[in-house]
């Protein structure tokens, strides 16, 4: 479809309401993304986040390099449509400054681009070059942004005779590589504010590579097709809708948040020459007011772009999704799917490392630090290579996955 062709089948469609489901089968003529719905559909909703009230959706959209990530950056490239503020990267200056210049009534600071962004969703379409940074430029970046998560930043200089003060509200999507998963620590000490959403293209590789290579030469043409048709999409959305969430899907909205929470706990390990010695901390689990309120959040931009008054379990299984790929690192992600796929029993150590195609030192540390976070316990005595699930962790497993059968296991 050309340009003239695109503008003709908009015309035929303005009084004719687009449908999520059709905008995704129009992106998929160009985009390998025919197995991942859940992906497409996420980003799509975070990118509308300022259009209604509640807790700044901030999301990491995880996929290979050579994936999907600049693909969907660029479905968002109608700045106004969308309220999008892209960025290829950042620095630390780059949202809060704190540099000075010369000005004709002396020195004033460069505030840096926060306030621009105030009220809109920064997009960061290479999220992964500033993981590249030194280690104290790159804390310095995550500590802004806990910061700016909450809407105000009141920061302090040498260089200024008085702090700053910026009041923003903004959403936020950075698009990364999985090397964010060897940031997981440091994280968890700043307080993450971040879901993740990862692109699925484990199996789909081939089918990726050939969508693409049909593209060759229309790259241009094709991007600016998708955006027109995504910017057609929002631009009929009505975000004053009414979207209700019965008070069950609340409760498990929220059982949901405590599951995040307790499964991405973190403790601090003692390494040497790569291989874990011994933990050096206590577990710090964290009260999941943010998650809960961030979950809501996005349940209801998915009723909105999917044309829905009514929270269902399509958005339930949405949610699901989100919190595997939030439970971090990922590895202890899957070792629990894993472990559900098994009836809540733990395989042996091999046996993960086989499933999971991962080495098996790698899966004994993984291990040993959920044991350290009380999510594992060791299922023998003087057995480490034995674990099973802990009660919690067991019971919070349950309440997402079989909520049923743990009612019938209480019931006896």
């Amino acid at each position: 479809m050309d340009a003239e062709g695109l503008a003709e089948y908009m015309y035929e469609r303005r009084a004719i309401p687009y449908t999520l489901d059709e905008l995704f089968k129009d992106v998929c003529k160009w985009i390998y993304l025919d197995n991942d719905r859940d992906f497409f559909d996420v980003i799509l909703a975070c990118s509308c986040d300022r259009r209604i009230k509640g807790e700044p959706l901030w999301v990491y959209g995880i996929s290979a390099s050579g994936g999907t990530k600049s693909t969907m950056a660029n479905i968002l490239r109608d700045r106004e449509a969308f309220d999008i503020y892209m960025l290829d990267t950042l620095t630390e200056h780059t949202l809060v400054s704190g540099k000075l210049r010369k000005t004709k009534d002396g020195l004033e600071p460069v505030v840096g681009l926060l306030p621009q962004i105030d009220g809109k969703v920064l997009v960061i379409k290479d999220f992964t070059w500033i993981l590249g940074y030194n280690s104290d430029k790159r804390r310095e970046i995550f500590g802004q942004l806990r910061t700016i998560y909450d809407g105000y930043v009141d920061a302090g200089y040498g260089t200024m005779g008085k702090k700053l003060q910026i009041e923003a509200r903004i959403g936020l999507i950075a698009f990364v590589t999985p090397h964010i998963d060897d940031f997981t620590t440091l994280e968890a000490l700043l307080g993450t504010r971040f879901l993740r959403i990862r692109h699925r293209t484990e199996g789909f590789e081939r089918e990726i590579e050939q969508k693409a290579s049909g593209n060759f030469g229309k790259e241009d043409q094709i991007m600016l097709q998708i955006s027109w048709l995504a910017t057609f999409f929002v631009r009929n959305l009505d975000f004053s809708k009414p979207v209700n969430i019965s008070d069950e899907w609340m409760q498990r909205i929220s059982q949901l948040a405590h599951y995040i929470a307790l499964m991405r706990t973190q403790v601090q390990g003692e390494w040497w020459k790569g291989e874990l010695q011994a933990i050096v901390s206590e577990p710090q689990t964290e009260i999941p007011t943010r998650l809960v309120k961030q979950l809501i959040k996005l349940s209801k931009l998915l009723m909105l772009i999917r044309g829905k008054s009514e929270f269902t379990e399509a958005e339930w299984n949405t949610l699901v999704r989100v919190a595997e790929d939030t439970i971090m690192p990922y590895t202890r992600s899957k070792i629990l799917k894993l472990i559900l796929k098994h009836n809540y029993e733990v395989p042996s150590t091999r046996a993960i490392a086989q499933e999971l195609k991962v080495s098996w030192k790698h899966v004994k540390a993984t291990l040993l630090l959920m044991e350290g976070c009380y999510i594992l316990q060791f299922a023998e005595e003087n057995n480490t290579d034995k674990f099973e699930l802990t009660d919690k962790a067991k019971t919070a497993m349950m309440m997402i996955y079989e909520p049923e059968k743990l009612q019938l296991v209480k019931s006896t």
